[in-house]
């Protein structure tokens, strides 16, 4: 494992463990998906960033964390991919299926590598 993947999969750990997360029916720590995410990654792609992402992918979208802290700590192009995996859909939106529908009109826009994650 690289310094980079260790360290998003530290921050990652930490921000989720900070909010108590724990996996909706299985009441695991939500850090257990990200493992698991991460490792289907690895298994198809061995780009240190991609991976990283793979990480951070549910960090904005369900933590504190901000894309601007991504950024910060891991640079643009992983800020990127987190963007192009984050849910952009509000309550607002509606229903749960149009939310989701907006969701995947969001990640049909993204980058081979983030549709990879």
């Amino acid at each position: 494992m690289t310094e980079l993947i260790a360290e998003a999969r530290e921050y990652a750990t930490q921000a989720h463990v900070q909010i108590n997360h724990l996996r909706k029916y299985t009441k695991q720590p939500y850090q257990t998906h990200l493992k698991r995410v991460a490792q289907m990654v690895q298994e198809v792609c061995d780009c240190e960033h991609v991976i990283a992402a793979a990480w951070l992918h549910d960090c904005v979208e369900d933590t504190p964390a901000t894309f601007d802290d991504i950024e910060t700590k891991f640079g643009y192009q992983i800020r990127q991919y987190v963007y192009e995996l984050t849910d952009i859909s509000r309550p607002e939106d509606g229903s749960r299926k149009n939310r989701k529908a907006i969701d995947r009109d969001h990640l049909e826009l993204a980058s081979p590598e983030a549709q990879t994650i």
